[in-house]
C-alpha cells in the first residue's frame, strides 16, 4: 500500500488539496483544477462566474436533480431535451460539461469549464466533493477567494482581509488526501469505463416540479449553411425542417482583417428569424489555417450587435478551425475540420483495395513493415512552403548540428531566396515569426542552409504541385525508409491549436512524428481518440506555451533520437507498431465519428 504522507510531503494540511489540485491537472489534461465541496456548487459557481441571467439552459432530461435546480437558484430556465448521454453531457450552450460520471485521462476539453463528481458513487469516490477543469486563469483568480468564505487560505482569520462575498464550498484537507490515495489504488486507470448515462437517472420531465420547464424540441433533419441573401432559394420543407447556419462571409477570410460592418449587414428579416426561430443561427465561419490573433474589435461587434437587436447568445456563432477559440461572451463552436472531415476515410478503405490502379499516391501497409530490416536513416520532414519561416528555422538548425544528415526532407522554393535584390541580407528577414523570436545568429543560420540547400525536392518539383493533391499522400518510400517524421506544421501562433494534414498524413503512413507547431496538438489529437508517442520521446514540449521554449524542448528530443543507437530505434518503433496501427484505424472512422452535420446539431441545440 502506498504511504501517501511519503509520495507528498505537505507543510501545512492545505497542502493536500494542492497535491490533489495538481494531480488532476496532470491527469485530465487541463491547465487548472479547483477543487469543491460538490458537483453541484460547482455549477452554481461557473454560472455566477459567466454572468448568465435570464436564459435558457440546455439540459437532458435525464440528468440528476440537482443540475437543473442550480439553473433555476442562478436565475435561469432550464430547458430540457430528449439527448442520449454517456460520461458527460454540456449544459448548451455554454461551455459548462458535467462530466460527472467520467474520470479518465485527458478527458479535458479546452476552453470549457468541466465539472467532476467524487460522490460515493462516481469513479473516484473520496465520499464527497467535486472539482471545475479549466484553462481559465482569470476563473481560478476569481473563484479561489470565492469558494473558501471570501478568504486567503494561506492566512490565518485574524490576519485576512476579506476579498469578496463567498461562499462555503471548498474541499477540505481530509477529503484531498483520501482522493490521492483513492487515486494511487489500483482501481483508477487511463480508462475508466463511465459510472453514468442517460440510463442511469429518472426522466425528470415527469416530475411535478419541473412541469413549467418542459418543452419538446422539434427533431430537425439535418444541417443547411446559407449564404444570407440567397436563403430564399432553399425549399421551404429544408428550411423548417433543417437547424440553417446562416453566414455573410467567405471561407479564409481572416477574422483579424474582416470587415465587421460589411460582415453584420444582415436583413431586418434575418434578424427577425433569429429572434423567432428555434432552429435559425447566423455564424462568422472560418476554415482557413487558423493561427492569426483575433482581436478585441471582432468579438466587440458582435457583443454589440447581439445586444442592439435582442438576439439570444446562443444564436451568434464562430465556428473556427482553432481548436482553443473561446470567448466568454460570444458562443464558439471549435471544429477542426482537417481532423475530423479530412475526406480520407472510404478513400483509405477504397485505396487499400485498388492500389495497383492509383500510381499517383501511395500508403504504408501493414504488409509492408518488415522487422528484420533496418531503414537507411532517421528522420522525414516535408516542407513544401518557403513563407513559413519558423520550417527554415528548424531545418537550418538541423543542418547546423548535422542531424539533416541523417534526414530525408524537401524545401521548396522560397521567394527570399529568389528575391536577388534582399536574399544574403538579414535585415530583410523578420525578426519574429508569429510568436517565434529569430535572433540574429538564427538569421546566419538560415541564410547558410538557403544558400546550401535549398530548393531540396522530393515527390515534386514545385511548391505549387506539392500543394495541388497531395497533401495527405506523398511516396510510401520515404516512410518506409526513416522512422519518425518531423512535421513542421502550419504555424507555431501560441494563441491557437490548428491541425492540418501535415499532422494527419504521418498517421495514414503508420509513422511516429514529432510536430512543430501550435501548442496542445498532441493533447487534442488524444482528445479525438488518437495515440501519442510517449515511448519514443519526451512529449511535454506540446504543453509549452513560449514558442522559442517548445522548439528547443521539441530539438533536444530529436538531438536524443539522433544520437540513439539506429537499432534501439527500429526496436522500440516495431514493439510499438500497435500504436501507429490503431491511429491508422481511428483514421477510417473519426469522419463518421464526427459527421458535421451531426456535430453542429450536438453543438448547436
Amino acid at each position: 500500500m502506498i504511504d501517501i504522507e511519503k509520495m507528498y510531503p505537505v507543510i501545512n494540511d492545505w497542502g493536500w488539496v494542492t497535491h490533489f489540485e495538481k494531480l488532476l491537472t496532470e491527469y485530465c489534461g487541463c491547465n487548472y483544477a479547483l477543487a469543491v465541496d460538490s458537483n453541484t456548487n460547482a455549477i452554481k459557481l461557473v454560472i455566477e462566474y459567466l454572468k448568465i441571467k435570464n436564459e435558457k439552459i440546455f439540459i437532458p432530461k435525464n440528468t440528476y436533480v440537482s443540475v437543473p435546480s442550480q439553473i433555476i437558484h442562478s436565475g435561469n430556465i432550464p430547458h430540457f431535451i430528449d439527448l442520449e448521454w454517456e460520461g458527460e453531457y454540456q449544459l448548451y450552450p455554454y461551455p459548462i460539461w458535467d462530466s460527472a460520471t467520467r474520470f479518465r485521462r485527458n478527458m479535458y476539453k479546452r476552453g470549457t469549464y468541466q465539472i467532476l463528481s467524487f460522490h460515493l458513487k462516481k469513479i473516484l469516490n473520496i465520499g464527497t466533493g467535486g472539482a471545475i477543469l479549466t484553462d481559465d486563469k482569470q476563473f481560478i483568480e476569481w473563484a479561489r477567494p470565492m469558494i473558501y468564505d471570501g478568504r486567503d487560505y494561506n492566512k490565518m482569520y485574524v490576519d485576512d482581509d476579506f476579498t469578496c462575498i463567498g461562499y462555503h464550498m471548498y474541499m477540505t484537507p481530509e477529503q484531498a488526501k483520501r482522493g490521492l490515495e483513492i487515486f494511487h489504488s489500483d482501481r483508477i486507470k487511463d480508462h475508466n469505463e463511465d459510472c453514468g448515462s442517460d440510463k442511469t437517472y429518472k426522466d425528470l420531465t415527469k416530475q411535478p416540479i419541473f412541469q413549467k420547464y418542459v418543452s419538446v424540441e422539434k427533431e430537425y433533419k439535418d444541417v443547411s449553411i446559407l449564404y444570407e441573401r440567397k436563403y430564399d432559394l432553399i425549399d421551404k420543407n429544408t428550411f423548417e425542417n433543417n437547424i440553417n447556419i446562416i453566414i455573410n462571409n467567405p471561407d479564409h477570410t481572416p477574422l483579424s482583417n474582416m470587415d465587421m460592418a460589411s460582415v453584420l449587414d444582415i436583413s431586418e428579416r434575418t434578424i427577425e428569424l433569429l429572434k423567432t426561430k428555434s432552429n435559425i443561427f447566423f455564424a462568422v465561419l472560418d476554415r482557413r489555417e487558423g493561427n492569426e490573433i483575433i482581436p478585441d474589435e471582432f468579438w466587440n461587434s458582435l457583443i454589440k450587435f447581439r445586444k442592439k437587436h435582442g438576439i439570444p447568445y446562443e444564436k451568434i456563432i464562430v465556428i473556427s478551425n482553432n481548436v482553443r477559440l473561446y470567448h466568454k461572451d460570444v458562443k464558439t463552436i471549435p471544429t477542426p475540420f482537417y481532423l475530423i472531415n479530412h475526406k480520407m476515410g472510404p478513400t483509405l478503405l477504397s485505396m487499400e483495395n485498388n492500389l495497383e490502379n492509383n500510381l499517383d499516391v501511395s500508403i504504408v501497409l501493414k504488409s509492408d513493415l518488415n522487422s528484420d530490416k533496418i531503414r537507411k536513416t532517421r528522420f522525414l520532414s516535408y516542407n513544401r512552403s518557403g513563407n513559413r519561416w519558423h520550417r527554415v528555422f528548424m531545418l537550418s538548425k538541423l543542418y547546423k548540428l548535422n542531424i539533416i544528415d541523417n534526414m530525408i526532407f524537401s524545401y521548396y522554393e522560397s521567394g527570399y531566396f529568389n528575391n536577388k535584390s534582399q536574399f544574403g541580407n538579414h535585415i530583410f528577414m523578420p525578426d519574429t515569426f508569429e510568436t517565434l523570436n529569430i535572433a540574429l545568429e538564427d538569421k546566419w543560420d538560415i541564410i547558410k542552409f538557403l544558400v546550401d540547400k535549398c530548393p531540396t525536392t522530393l515527390d515534386h518539383e514545385t511548391a505549387s504541385s506539392a500543394a495541388g493533391g497531395h497533401n495527405y499522400f506523398s511516396k510510401k518510400e520515404h516512410y518506409l525508409d526513416t522512422y519518425v517524421s518531423i512535421v513542421n506544421e502550419t504555424g507555431i501562433n501560441d494563441y491557437a491549436t490548428f491541425i492540418t494534414e501535415k499532422t494527419i498524413r504521418p498517421m495514414f503512413n503508420r509513422h511516429p512524428f514529432i510536430v512543430w507547431g501550435n501548442p496542445y496538438i498532441l493533447r487534442t489529437l488524444r482528445s479525438y481518440g488518437f495515440k501519442t508517442f510517449d515511448w519514443l520521446i519526451d512529449e511535454s514540449y506540446d504543453e509549452c506555451e513560449n514558442a522559442n521554449e517548445r522548439f528547443d524542448m521539441i530539438l533536444n528530443q530529436i538531438k536524443i533520437l539522433n544520437e540513439m543507437p539506429i537499432e534501439q530505434l527500429h526496436k522500440l518503433c516495431y514493439d510499438n507498431l500497435d500504436v501507429m496501427e490503431h491511429n491508422y484505424e481511428r483514421l477510417k472512422t473519426i469522419e463518421s465519428d464526427y459527421k458535421l452535420s451531426k456535430y453542429f446539431m450536438k453543438k448547436l441545440i
